[in-house]
């Protein structure tokens, strides 16, 4: 759906990692759910991260 050359940049669904999204959406749990501060989410999301790195 292009005019002249100029059209919306849509997301690409097939592009999206679902751990990155799996982690973002734990983020905003412990923090706005759960009331943690930045530094126990940061220190959770990364240990989550690389507990899922390493399954793969």
């Amino acid at each position: 759906m292009d005019w002249r050359g100029i059209g919306p940049d849509l997301p690409v669904l097939s592009s999206i990692d679902w751990r990155a999204a799996a982690l973002s959406a734990m983020a905003m749990i412990a923090m706005f759910r759960l009331r943690l501060g930045m530094l126990p989410t940061l220190a959770i999301c990364g240990l989550a991260g690389m507990v899922l790195a390493a399954l793969g």
